[in-house]
């Protein structure tokens, strides 16, 4: 794919308030109760166009709102983190679980329920609300009492887990920790030899999209982070120089691989690009500080080389310019600044959606590319 678009600072910002915007949009039009999942016309022509607020997207969207009032100063943005944070304690189930889907089944999800601890940690950071700490004390719980009950997990709920780790990590529970890497040590048994996982998809020895793909290697990366874990590092690594070597070869990345890297490239899945452009990004710093917070503090890591970042910096950037030219640039409220979730629009992903999650992780990684900074 030619670069014939130059991210400066200015596109850059442009569009992720664009993006933001659009999100700001799909949450008002749920009165503030949640981000609505998608926007669809053809899905939804009664609710013009809007599905109902996703509990779980609702949660880990929150983090990127949070960073972006930081980033650009929005004062917007702080009445709907209280809104939506509101909203998602009231949805928390009895049991201390978060529910599947929009919540309507009041069945509980493990997955959903990690993705919201990662919004639940940030409302409890900025406002030391106890109850926000009480229903992450009561989820976390929750995860923990079931996790050998839902096996086999999938590889991707490694992000749930990774969540479940910062939220105990966020209430000092030591205890917790330890049984999350014990959960975690298991998944990363999956890695194979030539970077794929076992089991990454959403179905089992199926095609994954990028989307779950992404989803796994950064709860590893970030949990290895927080557990300084360099071994789980240097294989998300060996992992992302697959990815680049069959970029190279086939000019873009394929929607779907399965555990032979055999791709599907007939379409691109919109957020699994921006969470691998975000990815790329992410190990680039690190690289650049020899991934110093990998290690115990007082050791001595080996340098790496000057230049070791620069292929994943390009590569990040790469990624972006296909989402740059998929989001949307015209339309009302409703359409201006989101993005689709596959390229072509009817592409096997969220076909003829626009998800909030593409938008999501679009701004995460627009963020981080920009200019480093973590990212949720």
């Amino acid at each position: 794919m030619g670069q014939d678009i130059e991210l400066s600072d200015s596109l850059l910002r442009n569009r992720a308030l664009a993006a933001l915007q659009w999100l700001r949009r799909s949450i008002e039009v749920q009165g503030g109760r949640g981000s609505s999942a998608f926007y669809s016309f053809w899905r939804h022509p009664l609710q013009r166009g809007w599905a109902p607020a996703y509990p779980e997207t609702t949660g880990y969207l929150l983090p990127t709102l949070a960073r972006a009032e930081d980033r650009f100063a929005l004062p917007w943005i702080a009445p709907l983190l209280d809104s939506c944070g509101e909203w998602l304690l009231d949805v928390a189930l009895d049991e201390g679980a978060f529910p599947e889907l929009y919540g309507h089944t009041g069945k509980p999800s493990l997955f959903n329920t990690g993705q919201i601890l990662l919004g639940l940690a940030v409302m409890w950071q900025r406002s030391r609300d106890v109850r926000y700490r009480r229903t992450m004390e009561r989820a976390l719980e929750w995860m923990l009492a079931v996790r050998w009950l839902q096996q086999p997990h999938p590889t991707y709920y490694s992000r749930a887990w990774w969540a479940a780790l910062v939220a105990a990590r966020s209430l000092g529970n030591q205890q917790a920790e330890l049984d999350v890497t014990e959960v975690l040590d298991e998944l990363a048994g999956r890695f194979l030899s030539h970077g794929a996982l076992r089991a990454w998809g959403f179905e089992a020895r199926s095609q994954a999209y990028t989307h779950t793909i992404a989803y796994s290697l950064r709860g590893f990366y970030e949990a290895g982070k927080l557990l300084r874990r360099i071994d789980w590092a240097d294989k998300v690594w060996h992992s992302l120089q697959q990815l680049e070597a069959l970029y190279r070869r086939h000019g873009q990345l394929a929607g779907m691989y399965d555990e032979n890297w055999k791709g599907r490239y007939s379409f691109i899945c919109v957020p699994g690009h921006a969470q691998l452009a975000l990815l790329y990004a992410l190990v680039a710093r690190d690289l650049r500080t020899d991934f110093a917070d990998f290690y115990p503090p007082g050791t001595s890591p080996s340098a790496t080389p000057d230049t070791a970042h620069l292929p994943l910096e390009r590569m990040s950037r790469q990624l972006l310019l296909p989402l740059l030219k998929a989001q949307r640039k015209r339309g009302g409220r409703n359409l201006r600044g989101a993005l689709p979730g596959s390229v072509p629009f009817w592409g096997p992903y969220q076909p003829l959606r626009y998800p909030n999650w593409g938008a999501k992780f679009f701004v995460d990684a627009v963020l981080c590319v920009g200019a480093a900074g973590a990212a949720g």
